[in-house]
């Protein structure tokens, strides 16, 4: 059963075949008819390999990729096209394999510059293949084209977006931490405000101890009632200021007592004594009240 015909060009070609045959069987006029028959089969097979050779090079001339079947038949009947096919293969893999490694659309777009002055310059050098140049040229516009459709170069961002998302990231980076380091001065802050209201609370000084108060209470009553100047029943009166009682208790005191005779020579010393103690029980009650001023 025929092969069915796929396309004009096929059926086109195969008439001329036909037509070709029919012409060469005519003009046979030697041999019998056997080796007229295999003459014009041997014909027919070489225009048919001479046929797809041309059709393979017109494919590598429109930068469409060979098969596997493709390159095994001009292996056998074109090694010399073969060898530049193969190169085509390589060349197009190394491209794929560079554009595939870009990081950004630039880098994509100055790989395929560089890749089209390189093809340009080659064309400029003497003795180049002009027909072998547009093969690769267009193999690597293939290559680009199908690189381009995939969705890995759709993912790819311009070096300006990125230069713009990275400002943009750097910006808000600066205001998280300008934000930071603005509520850390006011916790700060906050809790200097605290220790400095803390400090300026009012603070009760330090009392002189009731002992000592009262020692000298006594020792100095004792040194006024030998000496003549106060009567005992002014004891109250002789406490330091820090410990003075209020005012009103002045309003209930007793009348005081005639005055007491002069003290001899011996009462004398003792009020002295007893004076100087009490001068000192005073000093160690003066430092203790003014301590407890500078604290507060």
């Amino acid at each position: 059963m025929p092969a069915p015909i796929t396309s004009m060009n096929s059926f086109l070609k195969q008439q001329q075949l036909k037509l070709s045959a029919q012409q060469r069987m005519k003009n046979y006029t030697g041999g019998t008819a056997d080796e007229k028959a295999n003459r014009l089969v041997k014909e027919m097979k070489q225009l048919e390999t001479s046929n797809r050779i041309g059709a393979i090079a017109g494919r590598l001339k429109a930068g469409k990729k060979l098969s596997g079947a493709d390159l095994a038949f001009l292996r056998k009947h074109a090694p010399e096209l073969y060898g530049k096919a193969i190169q085509i293969v390589k060349e197009r893999e190394a491209y794929r394999r560079r554009m595939e490694k870009a990081k950004t659309k630039d880098e994509a777009a100055r790989i395929q510059q560089e890749k089209q002055q390189q093809l340009s310059l080659e064309t400029k050098q003497k003795g180049a293949d002009p027909e072998f140049l547009l093969m690769r040229s267009s193999a690597i516009l293939d290559e680009h084209t199908s690189y381009l459709a995939k969705g890995n170069y759709s993912k790819l961002k311009w070096e300006s977006g990125i230069r713009l998302e990275k400002a943009k990231e750097q910006k808000a980076e600066e205001k998280r931490i300008a934000e930071k380091l603005a509520e850390k001065d006011l916790a700060e802050e906050r809790k200097a405000d605290s220790e400095r209201t803390a400090s300026q609370e009012p603070k009760s000084p330090d009392k002189p101890k009731p002992n000592i108060i009262s020692a000298y209470v006594r020792a100095k009553a004792q040194a006024a009632v030998l000496v003549g100047g106060l009567q005992p029943d002014s004891i109250s009166s002789l406490a330091p200021s820090p410990a003075k009682p209020a005012a009103s208790t002045a309003t209930s005191a007793k009348p005081a007592a005639p005055a007491m005779p002069a003290p001899s020579g011996e009462h004398r010393q003792k009020a002295v004594g007893s004076y100087v103690a009490a001068r000192r029980l005073g000093e160690d009650v003066t430092a203790q009240s003014a301590k407890g001023k500078k604290k507060s």
